[in-house]
């Protein structure tokens, strides 16, 4: 008889400093049979402390938090424990805070008003190595790149480039379990 395996759980730990917007995520995603909230903290200082003792998979952190901010923790945690995937949840859309999270070394940014399902395939493709880019993400990180302005409505996204961006691809770097 062959051993059937079960798929390990996410663990997963969110941080955010509001405690409905916690205490929502949590409720959300360990009600999904692969997901498991195994922590949560309230701003970037505690969460370095509890990701180092907590060891998750992945954190979903917001960016705009007292003591210490997400850009901030994301490299700590980054510089601490790299294997751990960081996701930015977001409600800023400003150009500025989507690159400092990704220089800082985030591996996916959402926004918090995108629908649940979204958060949850994020979730699981970066812990299968894989990313999804939101079209407006994409369209801010490639202009970055190439150094063109954001302001530039010629320089936009064609549709099927933006097709294109939602599918996913390998993040590089991340160590696959």
């Amino acid at each position: 008889m062959g051993a059937t395996s079960a798929r390990p759980k996410v663990r997963l730990m969110i941080v955010d400093d509001h405690t409905v917007i916690r205490e929502g995520l949590s409720l959300m995603l360990s009600a999904e049979a692969d997901l498991e909230v195994i922590g949560a903290a309230r701003n970037g200082r505690d969460a370095v402390e509890i990701v180092t003792s907590m060891k998750p998979d992945v954190v979903i952190m917001d960016l705009n938090m007292p003591v210490m901010n997400g850009a901030d923790a994301i490299k700590r945690i980054r510089g601490a424990r790299p294997e751990v995937d960081l996701l930015v949840l977001s409600s800023f859309k400003d150009e500025h805070e989507v690159l400092r999270a990704i220089d800082s070394g985030a591996h996916v940014y959402l926004f918090k008003d995108g629908p649940t399902e979204v958060l949850e395939r994020a979730i699981r493709n970066i812990y299968a190595g894989r990313s999804s880019l939101n079209p407006e993400i994409a369209s801010t990180e490639l202009r970055h790149l190439s150094g063109t302005s954001s302001h530039r409505h010629d320089d936009d996204l064609t549709s099927m480039e933006v097709r294109g961006s939602e599918m996913a691809f390998q993040t590089p770097g991340s160590p696959r379990r």
